[in-house]
């Protein structure tokens, strides 16, 4: 098991393998989550049913070593090959049942495209508040389309 420091995160973990998740990151002492069970992936075009239930079997499979369950999140990086900033509404919309399992499966989805406006700020000198992320994406299911 690989452990590392990343910013803005407690330790992240990854048990590495095909059939486990990306990243395992601290959710921090505010959540119920001890972890969360981050599956990223890219696609031309949009975010299929698959995606979704690979994410919520790889959270499924986190949660046999830890000690409560992890938060699913899933960080697609749908129509990847369209211009950004331009393409943002495409980036951050599904579709309805997409929404309807994420939320079956306790999953929050955050678009890569917010992932990178996030990363503009804390650059900028604006860092969006640790606890306060962790905590929403926490607390809530569906699409985080904002992280300040």
């Amino acid at each position: 098991m690989q452990a590392s420091r990343t910013p803005g995160f407690d330790d992240v973990e990854s048990k590495g393998g095909a059939d486990m998740e990306d990243a395992a990151p601290g959710m921090g002492s505010g959540t119920p989550y001890p972890r969360g069970a981050v599956k990223v992936k890219g696609a031309d075009r949009g975010t299929q049913m698959r995606d979704i239930d690979q994410c919520n079997r790889r959270a499924k499979r986190r949660a046999e070593g830890d000690d409560g369950p992890p938060k699913g999140i899933l960080v697609p990086n749908q129509h990847r090959l369209m211009p950004c900033p331009d393409s943002r509404d495409a980036r951050v919309r599904f579709e309805d049942n997409q929404l309807r399992q994420a939320a079956e499966d306790d999953i929050r989805t955050i678009p890569s495209c917010v992932l990178f406006e996030a990363a503009r700020q804390v650059l900028g000198g604006r860092a969006p508040d640790r606890a306060g992320i962790a905590a929403r994406i926490a607390a809530s299911k569906g699409v985080l389309e904002d992280v300040s």
